[in-house]
């Protein structure tokens, strides 16, 4: 997941961003700020799969063996796919038994 958002996210600014305010939370939110969304993004994969993870503990301690997550977005290919993989990946680091079914996926 992070490969994919270096990929994505550009180093230096598009537009030169002057000097740098005093501080260091204006300092950095100074550079940073091109990247917001990309942030929030990693913020809230990160909370989701947390979330799952506490939650799933708590279905294996009842004895419960499936539990459905449903992602999803205007269209159903690009965003919500990514998270689902991404979400999935790392689950699947937690030894569950990930499976992941994109309902939308080759509807035209």
């Amino acid at each position: 997941m992070f490969a994919y958002l270096q990929s994505r996210i550009r180093g230096t600014a598009r537009v030169s961003p002057g000097a740098p305010p005093p501080g260091l939370v204006a300092f950095y939110w100074h550079f940073a700020r091109q990247t917001k969304g990309w942030y929030a993004l990693m913020f809230v994969t990160s909370l989701a799969v947390a979330l799952i993870d506490t939650v799933a503990t708590g279905y294996l301690r009842e004895g419960k063996r499936f539990m459905t997550i449903a992602i999803g977005c205007t269209g159903g290919k690009h965003r919500s796919v990514v998270m689902a993989e991404q979400i999935a990946e790392r689950l699947d680091e937690t030894g569950l038994g990930i499976q992941v079914v994109h309902r939308d996926l080759g509807r035209e």
